[in-house]
């Protein structure tokens, strides 16, 4: 692939007019050491855009301009294509002098409100009705069961030649895609993304700090693959079937920061509660949303939402059993490139499972546990608790020995293998179910267990 806009020529900083014959460049030089400390710092899962846009901005003083302009493309992604964020990359397509040509302009954007709740709920409306053909299969559950289990983490301690040499092009067709109008890069961008799901997305899984002591052109294109690949995490449920697709992400993109902000990022910091965003959700869709519309928006708009605003949105779906939402907000979490920080988000979607007898979801999620918690053992005999009280004996029995091997303190473990071998599991049980929504509800308000079982 080619890079979007043509390569304007930049000297050498080690060979500048100004340079004395046979000088060290130590502004390069320590330009260089900058750059490598920002890309590490640019991989972490709470990198911003000026964290992205700094590494750039080194990349031109080290002397890489093809390293800059790749690092500015995915720059220009996370800002998302909104008028104001394309009159920004134009700013600095024209202030670094990286390429010839200009950024085109947007087209212009849709009169919205000033005020931000409004503004979103426009902005959500609009995209109900561009996408109005999406939902939630009713068989999500089994699909994702079976995807994850053949879906294992390809990890590999290099880049491959061939993507390395793609990726800057890779980039930049990316941002020009969703920078362009949907009728003009439609077709293109559907292609891309079904490229970048097998090439990107389910690739390998590369560590930047493995990488510090490489070239500074590998460990840049790596750093790159690890932020593309993340990106594409993030957004899979808005670009890929089934609840989203190419048409949509390209929409998502054009979303403003003083509305539900690009790719939906910005919803956290428009609603105070979970429930707001099913009113924001009703608002939106009005009288044809239905439940369908509930259940997909519900899935899309909670991907950037953090801390307890997402753990109250999994119990008011447990409350009133929209279980199908719930499967969507594993499977988008399950796509992420690491989920260490999704603890206690899995063991709420665990019990809020258990609370509705929703064996399939409960398994999942603990299954999810286990991979993160491999330190803890005994998440491991609680795994095979749930898949005993579903019914699942032979299954228990193998979780229970491999549990025994790495607890073999636990004596508790052999009167479990005992009750299985004799085909039952009636004392060890979880209870799953005795949590009714309205006990759930009345104790998570704060009243007393005796009062919430009234």
């Amino acid at each position: 692939m080619s890079s979007s806009f043509h390569s304007h020529p930049m000297s050498d900083p080690g060979t500048g007019a100004d340079a004395a014959p046979g000088a060290p460049n130590f502004a390069a030089r320590t330009a260089e050491m900058l750059l490598r400390s920002a890309l590490l710092r640019s991989a972490r899962n709470d990198a911003t855009v000026q964290d992205r846009t700094d590494c750039a901005e080194l990349a031109i003083a080290a002397g890489a301009p093809d390293v800059a302009r790749m690092l500015y493309n995915l720059v220009f992604l996370h800002m998302g294509f909104a008028p104001d964020a394309v009159e920004a990359q134009r700013a600095i397509v024209h202030q670094s002098g990286l390429w010839t040509d200009e950024v085109p302009p947007t087209e212009a954007a849709t009169a919205f409100p000033d005020f931000s709740v409004d503004r979103a709920v426009a902005e959500l409306a609009h995209l109900v009705r561009r996408t109005g053909h999406l939902h939630l299969p009713d068989t999500i559950g089994a699909t994702f069961t079976a995807a994850r289990r053949s879906r294992g983490m390809n990890i590999l301690p290099t880049l491959p030649s061939a993507i390395e040499s793609e990726l800057p092009g890779i980039c930049a067709a990316l941002a020009m895609a969703l920078r362009q109008p949907f009728d003009q890069s439609g077709e293109g961008l559907a292609a891309l993304l079904s490229e970048l799901e097998t090439r990107i997305l389910n690739g390998p899984m590369l560590d930047p700090k493995e990488h510090v002591s490489a070239p500074l052109e590998q460990l840049a294109a790596v750093a790159a693959y690890h932020d593309l690949q993340t990106f594409l995490r993030s957004n899979y449920t808005t670009a890929y079937a089934p609840t989203g697709s190419p048409r949509l992400l390209h929409a998502s993109a054009r979303l403003s920061r003083g509305g539900i902000g690009p790719y939906f990022t910005n919803v956290r910091n428009i609603i105070r509660t979970s429930r707001d965003i099913f009113a924001l959700i009703s608002l939106a869709t009005g009288d044809t949303g239905g439940s369908k519309a509930l259940e997909l928006w519900t899935v899309l708009l909670s991907v950037h939402l953090d801390g307890g605003h997402l753990l109250d949105l999994i119990d008011e779906l447990a409350d009133v059993g929209i279980m199908t939402s719930l499967w969507g907000i594993l499977e988008a979490r399950a796509r992420r490139a690491s989920i260490w920080h999704d603890y206690g988000l899995l063991q709420r979607l665990r019990d809020a499972a258990l609370d509705r007898l929703d064996w399939a979801l409960a398994i999942n999620a603990q299954d999810m546990i286990v991979q993160v918690a491999q330190h803890d053992p005994g998440e491991l005999r609680v795994l095979a608790d749930i898949v005993a009280s579903a019914g699942d004996l032979a299954r228990a029995e193998a979780l229970l020995q491999e549990y025994h091997r790495l607890a073999p303190q636990d004596q508790a473990v052999v009167a479990r293998l005992e009750e299985i071998k004799v085909g039952i599991y009636e004392e060890f049980a979880i209870p799953g179910g005795l949590c009714t929504p309205r006990y759930r509800t009345r104790l998570r308000r704060g009243q007393p267990a005796e009062a919430a079982a009234a």
